[in-house]
């Protein structure tokens, strides 16, 4: 494979070191963006790196952006997610302790899931099985804004599952193409529907 004469390599192993003591040297001193510093040569550097038991990735130029965005989703915002059900928690009246800890089995069992899956293998849950009432309860519980981020996390599931928010929000089973916005406003208008929870 011939690299054009602009390829640059770039390390970076996805895993922020908060207590790592070259940080602030790197990212405020240096001004480099800590941890993906640029190198050369790529053959050593991925020696190196399946050396300490790394998998060496090659990516476009320009790409790193949404490969470290994708990080992002990835890492960050399963904990902000994480929040917002221990959020959840607490208003259906759990103590906050309790709620931060409640649903840690859940993400070590999606991440389990995961490990030896696609995706879509690895859903559970009632979008996953067409449970249009308990996705109804949960569209009509939920205040607008949480609303909001359950329609759109639940556009985005993987699998084939793309019409259950807009059948549950009180929707036809042809409006697979609808908005989160659409759906949030259909759940809005069903919310006074008596919706029961499947056990």
């Amino acid at each position: 494979m011939v690299l054009p004469v602009s390829f640059q390599f770039s390390q970076s192993s996805l895993q922020d070191f908060d207590t790592c003591p070259r940080r602030f040297k790197l990212r405020y001193l240096d001004r480099l963006r800590w941890p993906a510093v640029e190198a050369e040569p790529i053959q050593e550097a991925e020696r190196l790196a399946r050396l300490l038991a790394m998998t060496p990735v090659r990516l476009p130029a320009g790409a790193k952006v949404l490969y470290h965005a994708g990080a992002v989703l990835a890492s960050n915002y399963v904990v902000t997610l994480a929040a917002i059900a221990a959020r959840l928690a607490e208003q259906a009246g759990l103590q906050a302790a309790l709620a931060a800890a409640i649903y840690r089995p859940l993400l070590a069992g999606a991440v389990a899931n995961l490990a030896g899956a696609s995706p879509a293998e690895a859903l559970t849950g009632p979008i996953r099985r067409g449970d249009l009432d308990t996705v109804a309860a949960h569209l009509a519980a939920l205040g607008p804004e949480e609303r909001r981020l359950y329609a759109v996390l639940g556009l985005e599931t993987p699998g084939e599952v793309d019409d259950v928010l807009a059948r549950a929000a009180g929707g036809r089973a042809s409006d697979k193409t609808l908005a989160a916005d659409e759906i949030v406003v259909l759940a809005s208008e069903n919310a006074s529907k008596d919706t029961v929870i499947r056990e």
